[in-house]
């Protein structure tokens, strides 16, 4: 019998970026991941004849952006490397693209689930308001566009 806690908790999670699941990495913590969802778009057609029927058929799977949160930090990491590589870069040439995993652990550090995220690449960088008024951290959302998701446990 197993002591795992089912459903596991929300706040035990790491993100790597690149080939290597869950290297260490300096800089890519985050304190917040949340796009973890897909949606099947669709074509609805009305149905010969009966104008009071559409159907509605299925087009193909549009996963959601996974979008990552964390406290700003200095250019000092192959994340902020590559975001910024991008973001500055031509955008006629081939933008280089990311393995990303995630994986959620229980709290003796068994994953209890991991999706990895394929082809990812940053389509949207951005720190959120700063202002005088406020006593909070520079937080920065990173949102990246994939090709595809898998669930691997």
């Amino acid at each position: 019998m197993t002591n795992a806690v089912y459903p596991p908790s929300a706040f035990y999670f790491v993100v790597s970026i690149g080939a290597n699941p869950f290297a260490a990495h300096v800089g890519a913590t985050f304190q917040e991941v949340s796009g973890l969802g897909a949606r099947v778009e669709t074509d609805v057609v009305a149905e010969g004849g009966v104008n009071r029927f559409a159907q509605p058929l299925p087009k193909w799977v549009k996963p959601d952006n996974l979008v990552l949160k964390r406290g700003s930090v200095k250019r000092v990491s192959p994340l902020v490397d590559w975001v910024g590589g991008v973001m500055t870069g031509d955008l006629n040439a081939p933008i280089p693209t990311r393995t990303i995993t995630l994986g959620l652990f229980d709290d003796a550090g068994k994953a209890q689930r991991v999706w990895r995220f394929e082809q990812a690449w940053p389509m949207r960088w951005e720190i959120a308001t700063l202002a005088t008024t406020k006593d909070e951290i520079a937080i920065e959302k990173l949102e990246l566009a994939y090709t595809s998701m898998l669930i691997t446990t």
